[in-house]
């Protein structure tokens, strides 16, 4: 199944060491939204349960887990982000597609979605 939405919002927070991306279709009252999430320190629990890696929640049923991206891509206004087949979280979820032409920041979108991936096995084009 491949999850599509507009986000008229998109907000990105540092706090505590950990990078906190939101796409939303409404600031107010959201219907669809996906969640990036990544810390920049781990400990051995984290290790252990293969946590030590970027957090992705969709709103499509409660999808949510972590790790299971195959490929991240940023072209003119539209983010894809391809899921791993191996990937328990996704369910029946095989893709995401956002328009986000809503982002202000496109520089900032970039920077953004490049902390979260960096150093990770997802493949990453960010035009």
């Amino acid at each position: 199944m491949k999850f599509e939405f507009v986000a008229n919002d998109v907000n990105y927070t540092f706090e505590d060491g950990i990078h906190v991306l939101g796409l939303v279709d409404s600031a107010n009252e959201p219907q669809d939204y996906v969640i990036l999430q990544r810390g920049t320190e781990f400990d051995e629990q984290d290790r252990k349960l293969g946590q030590d890696t970027y957090y992705v929640e969709v709103c499509a049923d409660g999808v949510a887990g972590y790790g299971g991206v195959k490929s991240v891509s940023l072209h003119a206004d539209t983010l894809k982000i391809e899921l791993e087949d191996g990937a328990k979280w996704r369910e029946d979820l095989s893709s995401i597609q956002i328009d986000v032409q809503a982002a202000k920041d496109r520089a900032g979108l970039k920077a953004w979605l490049s902390a979260i991936f960096s150093d990770t096995s997802t493949a990453v084009a960010l035009d």
